[in-house]
Protein backbone atom coordinates (compact mmCIF):
# COMPACT_ATOMS: atom_id res chain seq x y z
CA UNK A 1 0.00 0.00 0.00
CA UNK A 2 2.76 2.46 0.94
CA UNK A 3 4.79 1.52 -2.12
CA UNK A 4 1.75 2.00 -4.37
CA UNK A 5 1.17 5.44 -2.85
CA UNK A 6 4.82 6.37 -3.42
CA UNK A 7 4.62 5.24 -7.06
CA UNK A 8 1.37 7.18 -7.54
CA UNK A 9 2.93 10.33 -6.09
CA UNK A 10 5.98 9.87 -8.31
CA UNK A 11 3.79 9.60 -11.40
CA UNK A 12 1.68 12.63 -10.42
CA UNK A 13 4.75 14.78 -9.73
CA UNK A 14 6.42 13.64 -12.95
CA UNK A 15 3.32 14.61 -14.92
CA UNK A 16 2.68 17.97 -13.25
CA UNK A 17 6.13 19.39 -12.44
CA UNK A 18 8.40 20.39 -15.31
CA UNK A 19 11.77 19.74 -13.67
CA UNK A 20 10.84 16.67 -11.65
CA UNK A 21 12.40 14.07 -13.95
CA UNK A 22 15.70 15.90 -14.43
CA UNK A 23 18.88 14.12 -13.44
CA UNK A 24 19.75 16.74 -10.82
CA UNK A 25 16.40 16.44 -9.08
CA UNK A 26 16.43 12.64 -9.08
CA UNK A 27 19.96 12.62 -7.63
CA UNK A 28 18.84 15.08 -4.94
CA UNK A 29 15.87 12.82 -4.12
CA UNK A 30 18.06 9.74 -3.81
CA UNK A 31 20.58 11.58 -1.63
CA UNK A 32 17.94 12.94 0.72
CA UNK A 33 16.16 9.60 1.11
CA UNK A 34 19.26 7.42 1.39
CA UNK A 35 19.77 8.12 5.10
CA UNK A 36 16.21 6.95 5.78
CA UNK A 37 16.97 3.74 3.90
CA UNK A 38 20.07 3.11 5.99
CA UNK A 39 18.16 3.77 9.22
CA UNK A 40 15.31 1.57 7.99
CA UNK A 41 17.68 -1.32 7.34
CA UNK A 42 19.20 -0.94 10.80
CA UNK A 43 15.80 -0.79 12.45
CA UNK A 44 14.64 -3.76 10.39
CA UNK A 45 17.48 -5.86 11.77
CA UNK A 46 16.58 -4.84 15.31
CA UNK A 47 12.88 -5.61 14.82
CA UNK A 48 13.66 -8.98 13.19
CA UNK A 49 15.59 -9.80 16.38
CA UNK A 50 12.38 -9.00 18.31
CA UNK A 51 13.67 -5.75 19.76
CA UNK A 52 13.19 -2.04 19.32
CA UNK A 53 15.67 0.83 19.25
CA UNK A 54 14.14 4.21 19.99
CA UNK A 55 17.57 5.84 20.35
CA UNK A 56 18.70 5.21 16.78
CA UNK A 57 17.80 8.62 15.39
CA UNK A 58 19.11 10.48 18.45
CA UNK A 59 22.39 8.57 18.25
CA UNK A 60 22.72 9.36 14.56
CA UNK A 61 21.96 13.06 15.00
CA UNK A 62 24.23 13.65 17.98
CA UNK A 63 27.17 11.68 16.60
CA UNK A 64 26.89 13.42 13.22
CA UNK A 65 26.61 16.82 14.91
CA UNK A 66 29.71 16.00 16.92
CA UNK A 67 31.56 15.02 13.74
CA UNK A 68 30.62 18.30 12.07
CA UNK A 69 31.58 20.31 15.17
CA UNK A 70 35.00 18.67 15.31
CA UNK A 71 35.53 19.15 11.58
CA UNK A 72 34.55 22.81 11.85
CA UNK A 73 37.03 23.23 14.71
CA UNK A 74 39.84 22.09 12.42
CA UNK A 75 40.05 18.34 12.97
CA UNK A 76 40.50 16.31 9.76
CA UNK A 77 37.10 15.06 8.61
CA UNK A 78 38.12 11.39 8.44
CA UNK A 79 39.39 11.49 12.03
CA UNK A 80 36.21 13.24 13.18
CA UNK A 81 34.16 10.62 11.34
CA UNK A 82 35.97 7.82 13.18
CA UNK A 83 35.27 9.53 16.52
CA UNK A 84 31.61 9.94 15.60
CA UNK A 85 31.34 6.26 14.68
CA UNK A 86 33.00 5.33 17.96
CA UNK A 87 30.49 7.47 19.87
CA UNK A 88 27.60 5.72 18.13
CA UNK A 89 29.22 2.35 18.85
CA UNK A 90 29.66 3.16 22.55
CA UNK A 91 26.04 4.32 22.86
CA UNK A 92 24.77 1.19 21.12
CA UNK A 93 27.04 -1.01 23.24
CA UNK A 94 25.82 0.66 26.44
CA UNK A 95 22.21 0.09 25.42
CA UNK A 96 22.96 -3.52 24.51
CA UNK A 97 24.67 -4.22 27.82
CA UNK A 98 21.77 -2.73 29.78
CA UNK A 99 19.27 -4.77 27.78
CA UNK A 100 21.19 -8.06 27.79
CA UNK A 101 22.79 -8.13 31.22
CA UNK A 102 20.70 -5.80 33.40
CA UNK A 103 17.45 -7.23 31.97
CA UNK A 104 15.97 -3.79 31.38
CA UNK A 105 13.34 -3.93 28.61
CA UNK A 106 14.62 -2.59 25.30
CA UNK A 107 11.86 -0.03 24.94
CA UNK A 108 12.76 1.65 28.25
CA UNK A 109 16.51 1.44 27.74
CA UNK A 110 16.48 2.87 24.25
CA UNK A 111 13.92 5.54 25.13
CA UNK A 112 16.10 6.67 28.03
CA UNK A 113 19.26 6.51 25.92
CA UNK A 114 17.59 8.59 23.23
CA UNK A 115 16.64 11.22 25.80
CA UNK A 116 20.20 11.21 27.17
CA UNK A 117 21.55 11.65 23.65
CA UNK A 118 19.17 14.50 22.80
CA UNK A 119 19.93 16.21 26.11
CA UNK A 120 23.68 15.85 25.78
CA UNK A 121 23.50 17.08 22.20
CA UNK A 122 21.59 20.19 23.25
CA UNK A 123 23.86 20.81 26.23
CA UNK A 124 27.26 20.23 24.64
CA UNK A 125 26.90 20.88 20.91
Amino acid sequence: MVFALAVALFVVFAATLNNFLTAGNLIALVRSVSILGILGLGMGLVVIGRGIDLAMVATMVVSLSWVLSMAQAGMPFDTALVYGALLALVIGLASGILIAYADIPAIFTTLAMGLVMYGSGRAFL
